[in-house]
């Protein structure tokens, strides 16, 4: 997800009705008090709404949750693009320079397919390694990741970004307008079978 400084909150009032949210948003998920921890972090593109990260703290095979949210609204974050569109329709995100990579990284890595989701790669840093990687592979690495960056156009930006799905790495290039609508354009392989450690969280 995009780089936040989450907050935990508290399981004082309203942290019941919380959960109960949570759990008519994604019943099968199955939270009680007990064996969850919710943060929050502000969205820079959204002024009514949060972002959600909702673990189960006694379940480590579960991945988290993630939830834009207000107290009138709870949207899912569920792999889908099209959950965008109900969201931008509810709260129109505010896209300029300052706030268009942070966009561009949650509306990506809220992606997924059959394999599991997709991660925006800064550096090989950002890649949890199998034990059995080489220097070769991190130096392999190393030269296939281009930081991700964004130029300015006439009709918004266009984004730039090295992806890692699944055990692959691929380049791709994106429009974004600023009324909030993405056009993924090119996708190009650049790298196949990483060694990553099979239990990396993406």
């Amino acid at each position: 997800m995009i780089d936040t400084r989450w907050e935990t909150i508290e399981k004082e009032d309203g942290y019941e009705l919380l959960v109960s949210r949570i759990n008519d948003s994604a019943p099968t998920y199955n939270l009680n008090i007990e064996n969850c921890q919710i943060k929050v972090a502000d969205i820079s593109f959204y002024s009514q709404l949060l972002l959600l990260k909702v673990e189960k703290t006694l379940a480590r095979q579960h991945q988290p949750l993630y939830f834009i949210a207000n107290d009138e609204k709870m949207f899912l974050i569920n792999g889908n693009k099209e959950i965008f569109d109900e969201i931008n329709k509810f709260n129109p995100p505010e896209i300029n320079d300052e706030t268009v990579l942070d966009y561009f990284f949650l509306y990506i890595e809220s992606l997924s397919a059959n394999e599991g989701s997709f991660k925006i790669i800064k550096d090989w840093r950002d890649i949890t390694l199998s034990s059995k990687a080489t220097k070769e592979d991190l130096c392999n690495l190393s030269e296939k990741i281009t930081p991700p960056y964004i130029e300015e156009n006439e009709e918004g930006f266009a984004a730039y970004a090295t992806i890692l799905y699944a055990n692959d790495l691929f380049s791709l290039s994106a429009s974004i307008n600023k009324n909030g609508e993405v056009f993924l354009q090119n996708e190009e392989p650049t790298m196949s079978s990483v060694p990553i450690n099979k239990h990396m969280m993406i």
